[in-house]
């Protein structure tokens, strides 16, 4: 529902912190009633394959969500990495699918669980749609049906950035209303900006999608001339990006408001909602285990994540002569460093 007021805006963060902290409750419950309940049968094996690589702060999150989940089952499972934000190019892409694959084939598990586009596009739709072996897929960007998802043999949870919001929250603050984008030049970097657009009802005024620090760099002041204010996407894969080199080039330069989703590039944004990764895992992780125990995953409905982060930038805000209001700095976690 799209958010009328900057109050209410903040209305509904404090809501979704409200809800996020009855979540955190409520998985506590979860937890001391899995280590009780049935476990999956012993020799059960499942196979986390991750569309990108270790140290990457999204997948690692979705990684510990679903070791959390495990660790009160009795599960054997394995994490293999396709590594594709260090290997964008779409041969490289489908290499690293067939190389997972091969990996299903050799060991056999019940259950196989995916994480973002990537292993979506190039492994789960190409080589088992609607086949014997269960699939639970998370991370995918805001639409799964781009990939004919779900399958009879699917279920899963789409990434949702709560984008008007966002966007609410960089409008009070900006002098006009247009809006850039700068993310990788990757698959999920196309494809949210297609759900802000989809989102928004209407096309961003500009976006810029790279492959080196340079570049990165280039377009990034450029979006400070031409557009109000900016969505800052993962720039996860950029060769040459480091967090050493580009939070004091965005510090210098920042001239407009910032958002991001994520709660690493918090430092780098005016103002975050961030998504939490560990919500991914974890729903992911508990349908395997329900599928283990004899689930059909097409009995399961796709899920979308319900949980957030607020941040706000104070360092910022005074860079941009900004004054935050009161209601954000009650709601947000602040950023002063």
């Amino acid at each position: 529902m799209a958010v009328k007021s900057f109050s209410g805006t903040c209305d509904h963060l404090k809501f979704q912190h409200l809800f996020n902290k009855l979540a955190q409750a409520v998985a506590c419950l979860l937890l001391c009633f899995f280590s009780s309940a049935t476990y999956a049968n012993p020799g059960q094996k499942v196979l986390y394959i991750n569309s990108y690589h270790p140290g990457y702060a999204w997948s690692d999150g979705i990684a510990h969500g679903i070791e959390s989940r495990f660790l009160v089952e009795d599960l054997w499972y394995k994490t293999h990495y396709m590594g594709t934000k260090h290997n964008r190019s779409k041969e490289k892409i489908k290499e690293a699918a067939r190389e997972a694959k091969k990996l299903i084939e050799r060991m056999s598990p019940d259950v196989v669980i995916i994480s973002d586009d990537d292993a979506a596009k190039y492994l789960l739709a190409p080589y088992y749609k609607n086949a014997s072996l269960p699939f639970v897929y998370c991370g995918i960007n805001w639409d799964s049906s781009v990939y004919g998802l779900p399958y009879e043999n699917t279920t899963g949870m789409l990434e949702i950035n709560l984008v008007r919001s966002l966007v609410d929250l960089l409008s009070s603050n900006a002098t006009g209303k247009k809006l850039g984008f700068l993310s990788v030049d990757d698959l999920s970097g196309h494809r949210m900006q297609e759900y802000y657009q989809d989102t928004l009802g209407r096309p961003l005024d500009q976006a810029y999608f790279v492959n080196s620090i340079e570049e990165w760099e280039a377009k990034f002041l450029d979006l400070q001339e031409e557009v109000d204010m900016m969505i800052l996407e993962s720039p996860a894969g950029i060769d040459g990006w480091t967090r050493d080199r580009a939070l004091p080039f965005v510090m210098r330069n920042a001239d407009i408001p910032i958002g991001s989703a994520f709660e690493w590039l918090a430092p780098f944004s005016l103002v975050s909602i961030a998504k939490i990764p560990q919500e991914q895992g974890w729903w992911a992780a508990e349908q395997a285990i329900k599928i283990l125990k004899g689930t059909a995953p097409a009995s399961i409905p796709e899920a979308r994540n319900v949980q957030g982060k607020l941040f706000a930038n104070l360092n910022m805000a005074n860079q941009l002569g900004i004054t935050l209001s009161a209601e954000i700095l009650q709601t947000a976690i602040l950023i002063t460093e």
